[in-house]
């Protein structure tokens, strides 16, 4: 690979016309796929800026189709997910949490949920 070849797909990748050219935004991803990921081991109690350890740790803002698996109380080792998808999909996503007559779906960030397990049985 040399410097003409990169410069060239560099060039293809940009081109407003090619349909396989890059994503700007995270809101332009209309994919169907679901990507989850796992915070659950990230030491975010024990992280400390120089004032004390934390006292919240959440995701920030998230893109479609992206599901994030957070530590919510490290004591009894309940968790949460964050996920967003597209309104039509997040309803049969719900339908799969309404068990039992009841559900643990919380709005998060306008246009997503969290999912707060009940650990409580």
């Amino acid at each position: 690979m040399d410097d003409e070849y990169l410069r060239s797909a560099i060039d293809y990748l940009e081109d407003p016309n090619n349909p396989e050219g890059i994503i700007q935004v995270p809101a332009d991803c209309r994919s169907p796929n679901l990507w989850v990921v796992s915070w659950m081991r990230l030491p975010s109690k024990t992280a400390d800026f120089g004032w004390g350890s934390s006292t919240l740790f959440h995701v920030a803002d998230i893109s479609e189709g992206l599901a994030i698996l957070l530590p919510r109380n490290p004591a009894d080792g309940s968790l949460s997910l964050a996920i967003c998808l597209e309104s039509d999909v997040m309803q049969g996503f719900k339908r799969l949490f309404y068990v039992s007559g009841k559900s643990s779906l919380l709005p998060f960030n306008g246009r997503c949920l969290a999912l707060i397990p009940d650990r409580s049985k």
